[in-house]
């Protein structure tokens, strides 16, 4: 019996596999958008600044000019941020070496065109270099823009202290803008530097061995010559505390650099976290040029009239300044636990080896350190008065104001603080804080209020910030009211550890 065979059928063809299909890179429209109006609003900056320059006032001030050009660069930045094109970013890399060759241009003409323009050409090379670095492939390249960061900033950090120390004088105005910007670019040196060298860790040992030698020669040539009986020049005020404020901000920043502690690695990742969003630096735009409308305004009034000493409290009370912390604090304190909430970090976060009050206090730290660094730009304003006036002026109540700033800070930022804790909304967070800081000031504003007992007239006087800082910028600090704001900071710390506490335990 023969058994029959099928015919044998081929497979069915099939058209050949393409996939994966292939993708077209998101080109960023927005950003070159943007990068091109920030060019040509730039340019017009420049022309409106020029003109009044050399052919006096014209329709557009000069005020006008610096507004375009802050405007124009604050969209080139975003745009060499945003965009990885080989091109763009090369573009802008010779933009930023640019800015640092018109720098040494400027200084060689005059010395006193770094206070004028130089400084601020310094700074967005800055942020142009560093934006390129973070997108540079090339290793050549990168190699270039690190060696020209730690260069640029190694020198500067060189004259100021150099300087500081042999010149009298010479901290007071270059020296001290110097080495601030000195500090920023050798921090994107290490921030930018190849992990798994230890380049990065030897440059921290470096800066806090800067700022210990600083200190230490500070406290030394203070106290030895009185003890010595030898008659010299008195070195403490001003020289010597701003070596040491110095100081102790180069050793600040290395310990950050270098310190494995969990408190620190906290802290330094809270501060990096805020300049890796566009908050931080919408907030410092905004500072600076509100610092650059009240300096405007100060001129105006030293020019028009004599004022009396000490005279920084006309420029610190042209623009209301409870008007602006209570826009900042919210926006500084809205993200620190909300945003660990919603990005679904804080279970991590509170998983890990360390306990609720290292988490509350590094975050405290960290907007507390961000807070000041705002109030700094103001007070950079007045080393161009010093210098183009060529007089000294009283700047000890400097000293007091800031002390009264840095304190009540503490309370505001801590209040922010516990507000952020109890939802993930950073909207919800910044809403509180605001109420919270309008009920501040409105405490403050009852003890003129006839319907105020005298009594409780002078409980809402020692709770009114605002105539704390008031005093404070006349040469009266008093140390109740030191006290007071920071139990304030205590106690809303303490409330923020407990929160943390019960959302561990429920």
């Amino acid at each position: 019996m023969s058994s029959q065979t099928l015919p044998e059928t081929s497979p069915p063809i099939r058209p050949p596999e393409n996939a994966p299909s292939q993708t077209a890179a998101d080109e960023p429209s927005w950003a070159r958008t943007l990068g091109l109006a920030g060019m040509m609003l730039t340019v017009i900056g420049l022309i409106v600044v020029t003109f009044n320059d050399l052919y006096g006032p014209r329709f557009f001030g000069k005020g006008w000019g610096f507004v375009f050009l802050a405007l124009g660069i604050s969209g080139m930045l975003f745009h060499a941020v945003r965009d990885r094109d080989v091109q763009i970013r090369r573009a802008y890399a010779f933009v930023g070496y640019g800015l640092l060759g018109l720098m040494l241009v400027l200084v060689l003409v005059n010395t006193r065109n770094f206070i004028s323009y130089g400084w601020a050409c310094t700074l967005i090379s800055l942020c142009f270099l560093l934006s390129c670095a973070r997108h540079e492939t090339d290793a050549g390249w990168q190699r270039r823009i690190l060696a020209t960061l730690g260069l640029v900033g190694a020198s500067m950090t060189a004259i100021a202290f150099i300087g500081g120390i042999v010149t009298e004088g010479f901290l007071q105005t270059y020296g001290l803008m110097l080495a601030i910007l000195g500090l920023a670019y050798l921090c994107a040196f290490i921030n930018q530097s190849d992990p798994l060298t230890d380049v990065g860790y030897r440059t921290g040992l470096a800066l806090g061995g800067i700022g210990a030698f600083a200190i230490l020669y500070t406290i030394l040539r203070s106290a030895v010559p009185p003890l010595m009986k030898m008659e010299t020049t008195p070195f403490l005020v001003p020289t010597g505390l701003l070596l040491l404020l110095l100081g102790a901000i180069y050793v600040a920043v290395a310990l950050g650099i270098v310190s494995d502690n969990k408190l620190v690695v906290l802290t330094r990742r809270e501060l990096a976290s805020y300049f890796h969003s566009p908050v931080a630096y919408i907030v410092m735009l905004a500072m600076a040029l509100l610092g650059a409308l009240s300096y405007d305004f100060f001129i105006n009034a030293l020019t028009g009239g004599a004022l009396y000493e000490p005279i920084i409290y006309y420029y610190y009370q042209v623009i209301p300044l409870f008007v602006v912390v209570i826009f900042v604090v919210p926006s500084i304190t809205m993200r620190l636990l909300a945003e660990e909430k919603r990005t679904g970090t804080y279970e991590v976060l509170m998983c890990a080896p360390v306990k609720e009050s290292t988490v509350v206090f590094s975050k405290f730290l960290a907007g507390l350190t961000f807070y000041m660094l705002l109030w700094v730009i103001w007070a950079l304003y007045l080393i161009a008065l010093r210098v183009e006036n060529g007089k000294e002026f009283d700047y000890r109540p400097l000293l007091s104001y800031y002390l009264a700033l840095l304190m009540s800070g503490a309370g505001f930022i801590a209040m922010g603080l516990f507000f952020s804790s109890l939802s993930k909304n950073q909207i919800i967070g910044a809403v509180l804080t605001f109420i919270g800081m309008l009920v501040l000031l409105l405490i403050g504003r009852l003890q003129g209020s006839k319907a105020v007992s005298a009594l409780w007239q002078a409980v809402f006087r020692h709770l009114s910030y605002t105539d704390t800082w008031d005093a404070a910028l006349l040469g009266q600090l008093h140390l109740r009211e030191m006290i007071l704001q920071g139990s304030f900071a205590f106690f809303w710390l303490f409330l923020t550890v407990k929160v943390l506490e019960a959302r561990r335990w429920s």
